[in-house]
C-alpha cells in the first residue's frame, strides 16, 4: 500500500493558488452560465491589488458570467486599499449576458483603519466598464470604511477610472447599494468619466451615501450615481424612476442626493419620476 504525506500550504503556496484559479476563471468558455459566489480576500501585500473571484492586470471581457454574489475584498494593512468585491482589472470590465438575466448583489469592498479606501463593492476597472444583458440587477453592494481619519468610499457596486455602460434589454435595476465613509460618492455607481444607464426601465431606488462631517472636511456625492468628470445618462423606453435616494449624515459638502455629475444629467423615458 502506497502512501503520500503532504506539507501543509505555505503563504506562498496559497497565494500561487488563489491566484491559479483566478487565472483558471478568467480563462473559462462560455458553455454554461457561472455564477461567482462567496468569495474572500484579503489585501496585505502586493500578491493581490483586489477582485476576490476574479483579477488581472489586463482587461476582462466574459460573456458567461450570469452572477455575482456574496464575494468581500477587504484589507486592513498600510498602505493598501479594497478594490473590487468581485472583481478587478487594471484596464477595462466588460460582462456580456444577451438574452439572459446579470445579477450583482452583495458584493463588499471593505476598508478597515486610516487611509484604507474602499472601490468598487462589486467591480473594480482602471477602465471602463460595460454591462450588457437582457436584464440587469445590482443590489445591496457596498463600499465602507471604518476610520475616523479622513478615508474613501466609492461607488457600492461599481468603481470605474473611465466610463461605466449598463444597457438591458428589459428592466435595469440599481437599488440598495451603498459607498460608507468618510469622504464618499456612488452608493451604487462612481465613475470618473460618463455614467450611462439603458433599458426598457430604469429603476435607481433606496441607494445611498454615507458621510461623516469631521476636522479633515469629508464631503459625499451621488446617493445612487456620481461622475467625477463626466455626465449621467438614464434611457428608457418605458419608466425612469429615480426614487429614496440620499446623502446620510452631516458632510462638509454635499451633492446629488440622488445623482451628481460634472457634466449634467439627463433622465429620458416614456415617463420620468424622481422623488
Amino acid at each position: 500500500m502506497r502512501k503520500k504525506t503532504f506539507a501543509p500550504p505555505t503563504p506562498r503556496s496559497k497565494r500561487a493558488l488563489a491566484l491559479a484559479l483566478s487565472a483558471a476563471l478568467l480563462a473559462a468558455g462560455t458553455a454554461g452560465a457561472v455564477t461567482l459566489s462567496g468569495y474572500d480576500l484579503y489585501v496585505k501585500d502586493d500578491t493581490a491589488k483586489g477582485g476576490a473571484a476574479l483579477r488581472s492586470d489586463t482587461a476582462i471581457t466574459r460573456t458567461d458570467i450570469d452572477g455575482l454574489s456574496s464575494n468581500v475584498v477587504h484589507t486592513d494593512k498600510s498602505p493598501y486599499e479594497a478594490k473590487g468585491g468581485a472583481i478587478y482589472s487594471d484596464a477595462s470590465v466588460s460582462l456580456t449576458r444577451s438574452g439572459k438575466t446579470l445579477t450583482v448583489k452583495s458584493n463588499q469592498a471593505q476598508g478597515k483603519g486610516s487611509w484604507r479606501d474602499a472601490r468598487g463593492g462589486a467591480i473594480f476597472a482602471g477602465g471602463s466598464v460595460t454591462l450588457n444583458a437582457g436584464s440587469v440587477t445590482l443590489q445591496e453592494n457596498k463600499a465602507t470604511t471604518d476610520s475616523d481619519y479622513l478615508v474613501e468610499a466609492f461607488g457600492g457596486a461599481i468603481y470605474s477610472s473611465g466610463s461605466v455602460n449598463v444597457t438591458a434589454d428589459g428592466a435595469l435595476t440599481v437599488k440598495g447599494n451603498g459607498a460608507d465613509g468618510k469622504e464618499t460618492g456612488g452608493g451604487a455607481i462612481y465613475a470618473r468619466n460618463d455614467i450611462s444607464l439603458t433599458g426598457s426601465s430604469v429603476t435607481a431606488q433606496g441607494n445611498f451615501t454615507d458621510g461623516e462631517n469631521n476636522s479633515n472636511g469629508a464631503s459625499s456625492y451621488g446617493g445612487a450615481l456620481n461622475s467625477g468628470s463626466g455626465a449621467a445618462k438614464l434611457t428608457a423606453t418605458g419608466e425612469v424612476l429615480v426614487t429614496g435616494n440620499s446623502v446620510r449624515k452631516m458632510t462638509s459638502w454635499a451633492s446629488g442626493g440622488a445623482i451628481s455629475a460634472y457634466k449634467g444629467i439627463t433622465l429620458e423615458g416614456g415617463s420620468v419620476t424622481v422623488r
